[in-house]
């Protein structure tokens, strides 16, 4: 914000507030549907990603392609990040999702799903043995 200096106080009020107004107007527009969001707040979901012919596909069973569309992960990186999770379980005993977190560096809701999914098939566990 800027000021101007000028003899009469009041005067810097008026600006200001001018100002202010502005920039919470200007705000208001840039936060509705101007800039195509929707305003009854629902979050859009991505379609699931083609993964027929991507590298490592062929190695992937029935439900892990599943994930993989769903989550939006090559197969490729998928498998990677399997094997990662799965050693550092076998080294640890057990594996926590925040260590999960900090092994992969991809988006975490992600991390979550591929987490959720190798504990429930049992590749992996969160409890020591």
């Amino acid at each position: 914000m800027t000021e101007r200096q000028t003899q009469n106080p009041k005067a810097n009020i008026k600006t200001v507030t001018l100002v202010r107004s502005c920039r919470s107007s200007h705000n208001s527009l840039r936060s509705n549907s101007v800039l195509g969001q929707n305003n009854n707040n629902t979050q859009r979901t991505a379609s699931p990603l083609d993964i027929v012919g991507m590298p490592g596909y062929e190695k992937l069973e029935t439900n892990e392609n599943e994930l993989c569309a769903i989550v939006r992960l090559v197969p490729e990186a998928y498998l990677e990040f399997k094997n990662l999770l799965m050693n550092e379980c076998k080294i640890h005993g057990c594996l926590k999702l925040a260590q999960a977190r900090s092994l992969i560096k991809i988006d975490v809701n992600k991390t979550r799903k591929l987490y959720d999914f190798l504990l429930s098939a049992s590749l992996i566990n969160k409890d020591p043995i």
